[in-house]
């Protein structure tokens, strides 16, 4: 079964929000942007080849519910403690 956290993926969102900041500057620091995308590395370094490339396919800072595109594809986002959190937001 695949599994992201909820903390995993509001951490990777919020350092692309923080990529996208820095790149937003007239002068790019790559030092900080470079660390940035490799703290996102980090977080994905659990998942193989094929699971990291669909989490980066679909985590987006801009998109405020990406985890439902997520548990669309299978996957399923759990609290920082590993329990899985049903019913997201549903819409009754």
């Amino acid at each position: 079964m695949r599994t992201i956290s909820f903390y995993e993926l509001n951490k990777i969102k919020r350092l692309q929000v923080e990529i996208f900041e820095i790149e937003d500057d007239d002068y790019v620091d790559r030092r900080k942007t470079t660390s940035k995308y490799n703290a996102i590395e980090r977080i994905l370094s659990k998942y193989n080849d094929e699971e990291k490339q669909e989490l980066r396919d679909n985590i987006r800072w801009q998109m405020e519910e990406c985890y439902k595109k997520l548990q669309e594809l299978g996957w399923t986002i759990t609290t920082k403690g590993g329990n899985a959190i049903i019913g997201l937001h549903q819409d009754n």
